[in-house]
């Protein structure tokens, strides 16, 4: 065994298999594994090891001398892998036993802000607290440590606090003390790599508050520093900068920006294999995606990340999870009534308020503009409950959209004094914020107060006016909701604007396939006695250039005569979404079964030239 590990060790280089092949002959031989086992946490493709092989080499480091500096190097490396691959408590096991057992202060230091940032991951504020508070009792403090501090101090405030005012405080500081570094150094260029992962961190925690008090202008500002920044780091770092600025960049109505950093970061994230990225990157795009019209692509990733999510079991929820927003787009894919029940129990079991209440006013907002006073019921309910979190929640912007959207959904169920005070509220405060998306916000409401007051002439110009803006944006979700109001606000008085309209939200719903809303469209025009509308898939003119690189490949592999698990096997995804992303793709050509899709694609000349070349693009 120890001749056989001798001989594979000099294979190996940084071949994860074979070093773990010889680590099995060096437990077999008795032999020393320490270093063998720092190898394998320490390769380039460490992130392979999963579960199971972060288990095995816990395993060798428990059987150590406690505190030795074998040891420690190798609950280190244990440590800065378990977070990346979202195994929290591992990672604040090993960091705490640094903690406790070594000998040097700044190891120790070092060691609890690690300790504290897993226990920020898991969502463990009062461990997060005292973790971080032992770091600031232990030897001195560098700039560089301070502005770490600062950093995680303020996101567990912004994030498991709700504390906006004094967590913007922290990531000011934070930004500050990182400045100051860089000055110190001779600018940007010349810090060290870790201090500019750590002046990275205090920047990204910086947008983070600016977007929490709705101060859009900063956002951007230094969102785009951001990304300068991140472009000169590591590919994890730089993963991590395009998910945070893609984030920051959704409530702004920047989706086609922050849907290419989320693509960009998924394909990032599912090479290098980092999971929780993955699962971050899934949650943006299937924010973006229904934004820009691609409901079908949204649908699957979203599952895709939902799924894994669950397979993690302790993924990062920084910016809520995947799954409402997979429900949420499912409201447009034909079963709004199922969708919405899955949402409602979404908002059941969600502990934190900040997710909880977007999931709320999102039910809400569906409610009101599908159903009217109709459902003027439902709709009451689920403003209160997102009241109540917002309260919870304490975020500015969170609030003040709240206010504006509650203002055009009151409008829609008939209760217009209300929606006046709401609107009048939310005009009234004074913010700094001056982004497209308040603007399409504003109209959109006071559109729907204009509707509910009778005033059909200003509703209608209004209305077309946001259309014309939402289509130059490539607004699309918010544009067909748009076409359906202004055929609603002409009905009465004017057919012909009224019929062409609903024919425009209807051509549109197909186009983007949000079945429900192309349904509602349907049934308005036949209220206007018109049926013929409908255009077939070869007047799209889309083909295979409708479809998502992933379902491209799907589609190729299906035509090969692979099965729904051997494409799942082949591409690392469940059997469930590759289902998914088939009828997606027979949606999308207008195609029955698999025999029509193989018989399709062999013809398609796009695709044949992409079997031919031998590539294949990773969505």
């Amino acid at each position: 065994h120890a001749r056989f590990a001798d001989l594979i060790e000099q294979d190996a280089v940084s071949e994860l298999q074979l070093l773990r092949e010889a680590l099995e002959h060096r437990v077999a031989a008795g032999s020393p594994t320490a270093d063998l086992a720092l190898r394998m946490v320490t390769s380039p493709q460490r992130r392979l090891l999963g579960s199971e092989g972060l288990s095995i080499l816990t395993s060798i480091a428990n059987g150590m001398e406690p505190g030795s500096a074998h040891q420690v190097a190798l609950d280190e490396a244990l440590g800065e892998l378990a977070g990346v691959l979202g195994e929290q408590q591992l990672a604040m096991e090993r960091w705490g036993r640094i903690g406790e057992l070594s000998g040097d202060p700044s190891k120790r230091q070092h060691a609890e802000i690690e300790a504290a940032r897993g226990a920020y991951r898991a969502g463990l504020r009062g461990e997060a607290h005292a973790r971080l508070d032992r770091a600031r009792g232990l030897g001195t403090v560098t700039l560089e440590t301070a502005v770490r501090m600062d950093t995680l101090e303020a996101d567990i405030q912004l994030w498991l606090d709700h504390e906006t005012a004094t967590g913007s405080q922290a990531a000011n500081r934070a930004l500050a003390a990182a400045q100051e570094m860089a000055v110190a150094a001779g600018g940007l260029e010349r810090l060290a790599a870790a201090e500019r992962a750590t002046y990275a961190a205090a920047l990204d925690t910086a947008i983070d508050a600016a977007m929490q008090e709705d101060r859009g202008d900063d956002v951007i500002r230094l969102s785009e520093m951001g990304l300068l920044l991140a472009q000169k780091l590591d590919q994890e770092s730089y993963v991590a900068a395009l998910l945070r600025i893609g984030i920051a960049l959704l409530p702004f109505g920047r989706m086609r920006e922050a849907g290419a950093m989320f693509r960009e970061a998924w394909d990032l994230a599912r090479r290098l294999v980092m999971p929780t990225a993955m699962v971050e990157a899934g949650n943006g795009l299937a924010r973006a995606l229904p934004s820009l019209g691609h409901f079908a692509e949204a649908q699957a990733v979203a599952a895709e990340a939902a799924e894994l999510e669950k397979r993690l079991g302790n993924a990062p929820r920084r910016w809520g999870n995947p799954t409402p927003w997979l429900h949420a787009i499912e409201l447009s894919l034909g079963d709004p009534e199922s969708a919405v029940r899955a949402l409602r129990h979404d908002a059941e079991i969600e502990v934190d308020p900040h997710f909880r209440m977007r999931i709320h006013e999102n039910i809400a907002a569906w409610q009101a503009r599908f159903g009217g006073a109709r459902l003027a019921r439902e709709v009451e309910a689920e403003l209160t409950a997102a009241r109540t979190d917002s309260a919870l929640a304490r975020c500015p912007r969170c609030a003040s959209e709240l206010a504006v959207t509650s203002a055009e959904l009151l409008a829609r169920i008939g209760r217009v004094e209300e929606a006046e005070s709401e609107m009048g509220a939310w005009e009234g405060q004074a913010s700094a914020a001056g982004y497209p998306m308040r603007e399409v916000r504003r109209t959109r409401s006071r559109a729907a107060i204009a509707a509910a007051s009778g005033d059909v002439h200003a509703a209608a110009s209004m209305l077309q006016a946001l259309g014309e803006n939402l289509k130059r944006e490539g607004l699309l979700e918010e544009l067909l909701w748009a076409r359906l109001d202004l055929g609603r606000v002409l009905a009465h008085s004017d057919r012909g604007g009224s019929v062409r309209a609903f024919t425009d939200a209807a051509v549109l719903a197909e186009e983007v396939g949000a079945r429900t809303q192309q349904r509602l469209a349907a049934q308005e025009l036949r209220r206007l006695g018109v049926r013929a509308w409908r255009r077939g898939p070869e007047a799209r003119g889309e083909g295979v250039a409708g479809l998502s690189p992933r379902e491209v490949e799907i589609a190729r592999l299906v035509a090969g005569g692979a099965s729904n698990r051997e494409v799942a096997q082949s591409l690392l995804i469940s059997p469930r979404t590759v289902e998914r992303h088939i009828t997606n793709v027979l949606a999308k050509l207008g195609l029955r079964n698999r025999t029509e899709l193989a018989t399709f694609i062999r013809s398609a000349p796009v695709v044949r030239g992409s079997t031919d070349d031998g590539g294949s693009t990773n969505a």
